[in-house]
This record gives structure tokens, sequence and C-alpha cells, in this order.
């Protein structure tokens, strides 16, 4: 027999084979299933959903990280434009699967859930109560990341409410801020940011604290005498830039690297929002922001930078003030 022959011969006895084995197996006449063969039910738990609270531009940010997206509005109008957008744009990321709607059952199974909600209407101690209780009761094992203000203290109550471990809850905290300062770092040293080394603790904004010490430039610390003038208000303006109501872009893609952090493991060191009692003497028991290492288990370690007594001052003073606002959103 040639070799051609032989060749047919086999394309003829598999296609046999082939059409016995669907005849066998009653292949149904709906289009999925001439095109899938059923194995198993799909996996319920979603090792990389992420769902977001809140319409923003997390939402494209964290597309290219995962392929399972929910996003969770009450403004009807905005979230349906910003699904089917993020739908459009998925062909170019990881062609997530992207839905949303007004209820939190959409977020069911979710790996990791962002809370980036704001409501005027609402005491923003009972919204994140309200909110993040039917979080867990939909995806009981989800790690929380906490991103409206104050966020420090939102964190401590889905800490103190949730009854989960503390280490899947995850408050923003002063990521960005440690961004930023990074940044104006590099502008000053002419450098790229990712050689340039520095934290801000304590409370977003205005309470937050440049942790000079720390500061270095290719592994060399910045000199104390080199620090300039007005780089912590600089720190704090830029939340709203010239033209532009909020920092959308540096939020949402930040957020994107945490999540990629616990997603991937990463265990990448973040600034955010842990309990502090018993750190660098404070004694009372609310929620700062300090170097923390992020990976597939939540916050795993928190960094003890050994800060000078000028920033543990500083760092304890942002501790009463936070104590302070804990009683008044209480009230």
């Amino acid at each position: 027999m040639s070799l051609a022959n032989k060749f047919l011969s086999i394309l003829t006895r598999r296609y046999r084979l082939k059409k016995s084995y669907c005849s066998s197996n009653r292949c149904s006449s709906s289009t999925k299933d001439q095109i899938l063969h059923h194995l198993s039910n799909p996996a319920e738990c979603h090792r990389s959903k992420v769902s977001i609270i809140g319409v923003g531009n997390v939402g494209i940010a964290v597309a290219n990280i995962t392929n399972d997206i929910a996003i969770v509005s009450l403004n009807e109008q905005k979230l349906k434009g910003e699904v089917l957008d993020l739908q459009h744009a998925s062909q170019f990321l990881y062609d997530p699967s992207v839905v949303g709607g007004t209820d939190l059952k959409i977020t069911q199974n979710s790996y990791v859930t962002i809370i980036a909600a704001s409501d005027k209407d609402v005491k923003p101690l009972d919204m994140i109560r309200n909110i993040s209780a039917d979080v867990i009761k939909h995806s009981p094992h989800t790690f929380l990341i906490i991103v409206s203000d104050p966020v420090n203290v939102l964190t401590q109550e889905c800490a103190k409410t949730l009854g989960v471990p503390k280490n899947r809850i995850i408050g923003t905290g002063c990521h960005v801020d440690s961004v930023r300062l990074r940044h104006l770092i590099s502008q000053k040293y002419g450098v790229a940011p990712e050689s340039c080394s520095g934290w801000v603790l304590g409370d977003h904004g205005d309470c937050s604290v440049i942790a000079w010490s720390t500061l270095s430039v290719g592994g060399t610390r910045i000199s104390s005498t080199d620090q300039w003038p007005g780089l912590h208000e600089e720190i704090i303006k830029v939340t709203k830039y010239d033209g532009k109501s909020t920092s959308t872009w540096t939020i949402a893609l930040s957020i994107s690297d945490m999540v990629k952090s616990i997603l991937q493991n990463t265990r990448k060191v973040f600034s955010v929002s842990v309990p502090v009692k018993g750190f660098y003497g404070i004694m009372d028991d609310v929620y700062l922001s300090l170097p923390s290492v992020l990976g597939a288990n939540g916050v795993s370690e928190i960094v003890q930078l050994p800060l000078t007594d000028t920033e543990i001052e500083a760092l304890q003073r942002a501790a009463c003030h936070m104590k302070t606002l804990q009683q008044e959103l209480t009230c």
C-alpha cells in the first residue's frame, strides 16, 4: 500500500471512531452540545473572580489581570455604559467575562471583592455594614479590599462586625499616597519611580505621615538635610488635578496592583490599613496604614520599620485622631 493510501486509511478510521463515539453518547442537536462535550459540571468557586462595588475606572484596570468580573452599582445608567464599554474592550485584555447589576447576588463566589461605593444619604458606617454583610453572604471566603472613605475606620468596622479573619480585610490606606511620594522623589532626582523607595503611613490624606527615614534612591538613603518643604502638602493636593475632579487612574491601577498580589501571590509590600495596637507605642484599638505583605492569604506580615522618634510621635498623633474620628462617626 502506498504512503498516500495509508494516510487516507488512517483518516478514515479516525472519522469512523469519532462518528461512533458521538453516536454512542447521543450528542444533542443544540449548537452548544454540538461544539462542547460535557464531562463535568463547572466549578462554583471562581479563584480569579473579582467583584467591584461602585462604578469607576477600577473595572478596566482589574480586567487586565483577571477574566471574571462583576460590577455592582445603583446608578443603572452609568453601570450599563461602563459594563458595555468594558465588554467591548475585553478582546484587548484577558477576554474577561463582565457582568453588571444592582443586586449583590452577581458577586457570588468572588475571590476578591472591592468596595468603592459612596452614598451621601447614608452614614458611612451604616453603608459599609450593609454592603459588606451582603458581600460575605454571597462570598464567605472572599478577600475584601476597602476603598471607600474614611478607609481606616471602615476597614476596622468590617473586621469588627463580619466575623471573618482580619487578614482577609484590607483597606487601601496610604498605598496611593506612597505611590505619589515615589513619583515626586523620581521627579526630583531624575530616576525611575521603581528605583525610589519611601513610605507614607498613618491615615490617608491630611493626617498621613511621611516616614522620611525610609526615603532612598537606588538604595542610597536621602539625607535628612535634603528634605524639601511642602512635600506633604504636594502629596495631599494631587488628590484633585487641574480640570479633573479626582485621580481615578492612580487609584484604579494601584488597587489593581493589590488585587494582582492576592491572585498571583506576589507578596508585594503595600502601605495598607491594618490593626496597629501594640505597634510604635500605640495603645488605641485603631487601624492605620503600615507597610504590609500582601499575598494569597491576604495580609500575612506587617513590616516593622525602624522609625525615628519624630516619626513615631507623628504616628501616635494619627492614632489619636483616628480614635476621635471613630467616636464622631459612631455618634
